[in-house]
């Protein structure tokens, strides 16, 4: 009983001073992939913008090239349908994308060292 009472005394002196390091690691790792996601959003954002005017004249393109045929109307269709189908597919790609991100990695990794140093000394 004392035994597991004086284990238990050390494994809260070793988690209370881990628990610094803990702190101190995940404020370098956040403003780290802060400033990554800063960038990134910033970078998609201007191809957004860019990919947006594009299309737009890709469409005007396509819809003046058949301005004076009898095709005008299912080449607007066309336009529309090709806009809803790189519409679905980006969100699928954001969505399968979107659930690779991990955060705190390295956090993660030193608290499960730990645990695995902790449940050896148990």
């Amino acid at each position: 009983m004392l035994s597991s009472l004086h284990k238990s005394k050390q494994i809260s002196f070793m988690v209370m001073d881990r628990l610094s390091d803990y702190l101190s690691l995940a404020r370098i790792e956040l403003q780290l992939q802060g400033r990554g996601l800063m960038m990134q959003a910033l970078s998609y954002s201007a191809a957004a913008i860019f990919l947006f005017f594009m299309l737009l004249f890709f469409g005007v393109a396509i819809l003046t090239s058949f301005w004076d045929t009898p095709h005008r109307t299912l080449a607007a269709w066309g336009v529309v349908a090709l806009y809803a189908i790189g519409a679905v597919i980006s969100i699928n790609f954001a969505r399968r994308h979107a659930e690779k991100l991990i955060g705190l990695s390295s956090l993660s990794q030193e608290m499960k060292e730990d645990t695995i140093i902790l449940r050896q000394a148990l």
